[in-house]
């Protein structure tokens, strides 16, 4: 290397260099290299050069290349040893990425050494292995997450290979009238891995395709289609995959549902809450995308007793994310949501209680699609999300623009307050009817939203009360508002509420009882009475009170 070059480099000589100028000198004396190199020395001394500027960042690559240049004396190798330091150091990290232990790696890289193999053979060696550590992460890096470490790349692979990934869990609804219907598949990924899934469907053509789908660990995802019916049953066929193999299907038979005959009042919107404008949300500041499971946050909602609300967009459409307070901080300013933070919580419990809720909303999601009643809040999809390295469960429901029927508290007519009352109610028998819940268990204006039509939905089913076996009519503590909560466990609390629903959308909020019109004076004392009647009774009085005050 001529000299001005030479003069040029000092400061990153490789370790026990007595050049003047080099951090790393001798105290012995020695020089690093001679002066008088052929081409192929001077490129391999030029790279060790660079290694050496190294060091200093990353402290533990000059033990590294203290090992190496010793093995390399004590077993007369010819090679740089500080250029095979930082390809072992590249490979111990594609190994420790993988959780191999890299040390019958490394021994094999010395071995070769004290063999006299040269610089080409053992850079091959390990550059393959790097190559195939890193093609293992890539394909397989879900599956890498959840196994324990491995003596060996074999190991690892042999452990992916015979991984059991339980089936997952499908369900389906199909609706018909005449020819016309919907089918909806439900599919539950229980493995702690990611599932790529396709659908197939025989009894019915679907009029737009179901799409493959990947179903992250532990989440759930649904499909609603509009179907040329065939026949009297569908079938619809699951093929999954898992880590690139194909890991078998599963089929599903359900029949189709005809419509019973279901009261006309029932789907029917409220023209005072369709002219209603869309609620205003809260923006939220960030200087990049906040996304959760996909869904990119865009606003925030607000907040309930156990949940913050956002508004979140996936592929086009709008949905509305419930994430548990318990994980979310949220500090909002006066007009715009400023920052959002993950909190160090017991995450276990919030699971516990998301998953509850999800429970109830799948068979909600059945209920829903048996009847074709509208006015059940649409489930979309749950499943947790890594934020800011944190595991956060969420819940994906579609998105009501216009709020809850309290924007419209005191300004129903008596009809219209009644309506909503009954199509609520209905909806809730329905539930009752196919075991879902006893009763819902918080209903109040804020429980009750309104879609683009006009149309009104029950939603938040957190404190629902699933039914047991024997159950006995007793008494329990208030579970929530207490202006619209009863003792009762069974569905005499939802018509509780109802009752209180009537006066607020026809007196106001907070109004007293005897405000609110005369025609429903009778049925909301029966319905805040001590000891109110069931569902199916509240129904039948105010269906026929209905007729009377409608045309």
């Amino acid at each position: 290397m001529p000299r001005a070059v030479r003069k040029e480099r000092r400061g990153i000589q490789p370790p026990g260099c007595a050049r003047r100028g080099c951090a790393d000198a001798d105290p012995g004396g020695r020089d690093c290299a001679p002066d008088t190199a052929g081409p192929r020395q001077q490129r391999g001394r030029e790279v060790a050069e660079g290694a050496c500027a190294l060091v200093s960042a990353m402290g533990g690559l000059g033990d590294l290349f203290e090992e190496y240049r010793k093995l390399a004396e004590l077993h007369r190798w010819r090679g740089n040893p500080y250029v095979l330091a930082l390809k072992v150091w590249r490979m111990r990290q594609a190994l420790d990425k993988v959780l191999v232990d890299h040390r019958q790696y490394e021994e094999r890289v010395q071995m070769m050494m004290k063999r006299g193999e040269g610089w080409d053979e053992i850079a091959r060696y390990i550059d393959g292995m790097v190559e195939e550590a890193e093609s293992v992460w890539e394909r397989h890096r879900d599956a890498v997450e959840i196994l324990p470490p491995s003596k060996s790349l074999e190991e690892l692979k042999r452990k992916i290979e015979t991984l059991e990934i339980p089936a997952p869990e499908v369900s389906l609804g199909v609706w018909g009238e005449g020819r016309d219907g919907v089918l909806e598949v439900f599919i539950k990924n229980k493995s702690p891995l990611p599932l790529a899934v396709e659908v197939g469907v025989e009894g019915a053509t679907p009029l737009r395709p179901l799409k493959r789908a990947r179903l992250r660990p532990h989440s759930s995802e649904s499909w609603r289609a509009p179907v040329i019916v065939e026949g009297q049953r569908i079938t619809v066929r699951i093929a999954y995959r898992s880590l690139g193999v194909e890991r078998g299907g599963t089929v599903e038979r359900a029949a189709v549902l005809r419509p019973a005959g279901t009261p006309k009042y029932v789907n029917v919107p409220i023209q005072t809450l369709g002219r209603l404008d869309d609620e205003k949300v809260m923006a939220i500041r960030y200087t990049t995308d906040i996304s959760i499971g996909g869904w990119r946050l865009s606003a925030y909602l607000g907040e309930g007793g156990f949940y913050h609300a956002f508004l979140a967009l996936k592929g086009g459409e709008e949905a509305v994310l419930k994430i548990p307070k318990a994980l979310l901080k949220v500090e909002r300013g006066r007009s715009a949501v400023k920052a959002i933070e993950v909190q160090q919580a017991d995450s276990e419990e919030a699971k516990r209680q998301v998953q509850k809720e999800v429970e109830i909303l799948q068979n909600v999601k059945r209920v829903k699609a048996e009847t074709g009643i509208k006015h059940l809040v649409d489930f979309l999809e749950a499943g947790e999300a890594t934020v800011w390295g944190a595991t956060v469960p969420f819940i994906a429901l579609r998105y009501y623009p216009k709020g809850n029927v309290g924007r419209a508290a005191g300004r129903l007519a008596a009809s219209e307050a009644l309506l909503i009352a009954a199509q609520v109610g209905r909806a809730l028998l329905a539930c009752y009817e196919r075991g879902v819940f006893s009763k819902h268990g918080d209903l109040k204006p804020e429980n009750l939203l309104i879609d683009r039509d006009g149309i009104v939905a029950v939603t938040d089913f957190q404190t629902a009360k699933a039914p047991t076996a024997g159950e006995r009519r007793t008494q329990s503590p208030a579970p929530s508002t207490a202006m619209y909560a009863h003792r009762a466990e069974d569905d005499r609390a939802d018509v509780y509420a109802l009752g209180r629903i009537l006066v607020d959308l026809t007196a106001g909020l907070n109004a007293a009882e005897d405000k609110a019109p005369r025609q429903l004076q009778e049925l909301i004392a029966a319905a805040r009475s001590e000891n109110p009647p069931y569902m199916h009774t509240f129904l039948k009085r105010a269906e026929d009170l209905l007729g009377e005050l409608t045309p």
